[in-house]
């Protein structure tokens, strides 16, 4: 087993195990069946979060810990070979995604969104009756 893993073998890794229709197509069957899959095995990880609330006291058991730490896993090896079917490497990927969140940092809006983004949100929160003086109603 190893200690330390570089980016690209851990995505050679991830081509020789790819099981599903055409890998490395790049095409729109590719690229849904690993972005679904990622989503899926996210949605597994908050399920063991959710688990760990409930059942756990809100602790972080070391079974629950290696639960959410097995689906992370498997989140990654789909976001790996999803980066791939869209033609980038997961360091490219992990590069766009640091740039990203240092333009975010240096514009104020790593917080979550910016206030327009944030007031959009908050206005599709707003009930018909809280927007009656606002011209909202009917």
């Amino acid at each position: 087993m190893k200690d330390r893993m570089e980016f690209q073998d851990y995505q050679n890794f991830c081509r020789t195990v790819a099981v599903y229709p055409e890998p490395g197509a790049g095409g729109t069957l590719q690229i849904s069946y690993c972005v679904l899959g990622a989503a899926s095995e996210a949605g597994e990880a908050c399920g063991h979060v959710k688990k760990m609330i409930r059942d756990d006291d809100g602790l972080v058991t070391e079974e629950r810990r290696d639960a959410i730490l097995r689906e992370l896993g498997d989140t990654l090896w789909y976001v790996t070979r999803g980066a791939e079917e869209l033609g980038l490497s997961l360091e490219e990927l992990a590069i766009m995604n640091v740039n990203k969140l240092r333009q975010r940092q240096l514009s104020g809006t790593l917080h979550g969104g910016d206030e327009s983004r944030v007031r959009h949100y908050e206005t599709m929160l707003e009930t018909p009756q809280s927007r009656e003086g606002e011209g909202w109603g009917a």
